[in-house]
């Protein structure tokens, strides 16, 4: 028998470029800064919070075409993410049915996403339509951060500091550009960390989960 190392607590986080999505971003972007803007005129519950807005989970039902077209690739690629770490039969994929809520997200200069996760969902989306310019002082600005949950993390020496992936311990940062997707679990905990450099973070996050034949699928969010 040979030794063998297995990943047993690995995380999947999976970043695809969604060309076609991306040819809405500019027009997309208008749409959202328009409904923040209507939101916060009839106050909204985070009125007093303006380095960060999100809307309500409704970006699903949206009229205007271009965020709808911008939409279904994004939940495109969260199925690509969700058939990638499977090993499906062929045609068993095809049978799940797609539950998914989606809002949007601005985190503007000095503003940052607090740590959150989605529990009653299988699949986290974060989609960047515009992202801000980088900082010279803080290369981690507007990123994407997924923490680390491993026990054994609480310690580290010269050997378990220095493994490779996917068996490092610690947090893992992510700098999303425009038109990247990024899909990972819905029960990790994330956050965006502040933005410092000039301009803002323009988002769509969606909450994903599948449902099989014979399956009810589970109520509330």
């Amino acid at each position: 028998m040979q030794p063998t190392i297995v990943p047993i607590h690995a995380t999947p986080l999976g970043v695809t470029p969604l060309p076609e999505a991306a040819k809405w971003n500019t027009a997309v972007a208008e749409i959202i800064t328009r409904r923040a803007t209507a939101e916060v005129t009839r106050g909204s519950a985070d009125a007093d919070a303006p380095m960060v807005r999100i809307g309500a989970d409704d970006a699903l039902t949206w009229s205007e075409e271009p965020a709808r077209a911008m939409l279904a690739e994004v939940l495109g690629g969260i199925r690509w993410m969700a058939r990638s770490v499977n090993g499906f039969r062929p045609g068993e994929f095809e049978s799940l049915a797609l539950q998914a809520r989606a809002t949007y997200l601005i985190v503007n200069r000095d503003g940052a996403l607090g740590a959150r996760n989605h529990p009653m969902s299988a699949w986290t989306g974060i989609y960047c339509l515009e992202a801000p310019e980088p900082d010279a002082q803080r290369a981690d600005s507007g990123r994407l951060r997924l923490y680390e949950t491993r026990m054994y993390a609480m310690f580290a020496d010269a050997t378990t500091d220095t493994m490779a992936l996917p068996y490092r311990p610690g947090h893992h940062g992510c700098q999303l550009a425009p038109g990247e997707l990024a899909v990972f679990p819905g029960g990790a905990m994330y956050e965006i960390a502040p933005v410092r450099g000039a301009g803002r973070l323009i988002a769509l996050t969606v909450q994903a989960r599948f449902v099989a034949p014979g399956q009810k699928g589970v109520s509330g969010w």
